[in-house]
């Protein structure tokens, strides 16, 4: 089982309309997807739909939120969750303009802790995005799984295997990730339960995130924890309902 744990969907341009993806993930053998709006679309209710019809490939999907709408914010992400059956809170700060260290997110950060639902944030790019910002986010709250989106991308990556080692509830996700050896060294440090196989699909192909794993030298185990267990264990999501 391969679950590209991060895939942007749109309605334009063309390459990121679902039927797109689909024919890429079908032509790649890569059985599932995890997808969320892309940083220019918060149409959380449009991507639940998409779910539903390309069901044979999407598996789960993130609920894109901008925090500066307040408690419009926290109410769509409820909805998008209990409503809509998303899986999880994306945030996108270097896109909206906010540190995610800063009160802006606590209103969604708490929501997410009752939901008992992982955030994924977007990490790489100062002045905003970067590890350690995420990282003091993630250490308010201990109880929610924090998704490091591209480990810290090539600036910051060092920096961001540090502070997952330091920081338990810290998860990297390879997605956009160029550095085969730096993906084999967070593997090294904080274990293969905590790295996750995303693209970031259409932006960058699902194949080269892919094929770094493969050919970083993992043992079978560890590549399944990457390639799928560990993503499915993070959303929750049942072993039944991929066949």
């Amino acid at each position: 089982m391969i679950i590209d744990g991060h895939v942007h969907i749109d309605t334009n341009p063309p390459f990121t309309r679902p039927e797109n993806i689909v024919k890429e993930l079908s032509k790649h053998n890569i059985d599932k997807a995890v997808v969320m709006p892309t940083s220019l679309s918060l149409n959380n209710e449009w991507v639940s739909d998409q779910i539903k019809k390309f069901k044979t490939h999407f598996i789960a999907g993130f609920a894109l939120i901008n925090p500066w709408f307040g408690n419009e914010a926290v109410k769509e992400l409820e909805k998008a969750i209990k409503c809509w059956g998303l899986n999880a809170l994306k945030l996108t700060p270097y896109n909206h303009g906010y540190a995610p260290n800063k009160k802006i997110v606590d209103p969604l950060m708490e929501k997410a802790s009752k939901l008992k639902i992982p955030v994924e944030i977007h990490s790489g790019h100062a002045p905003y995005s970067t590890p350690w910002q995420i990282a003091e986010c993630a250490e308010l709250y201990s109880d929610v799984t924090v998704i490091m989106a591209h480990m810290g991308g090539e600036t910051y990556v060092d920096d961001a295997i540090k502070l997952a080692k330091k920081i338990d509830n810290i998860i990297l996700d390879i997605s956009v990730q160029p550095y085969i050896v730096k993906i084999k060294e967070a593997v090294d440090v904080i274990g293969a339960e905590r790295v996750i196989y995303g693209s970031g699909a259409p932006y960058v192909h699902h194949i080269l995130p892919l094929m770094n794993v493969k050919l970083a030298g993992f043992t079978k185990e560890q590549e399944n924890l990457i390639l799928a267990q560990n993503i499915m264990r993070i959303l929750n999501i049942k072993i039944e309902n991929q066949y």
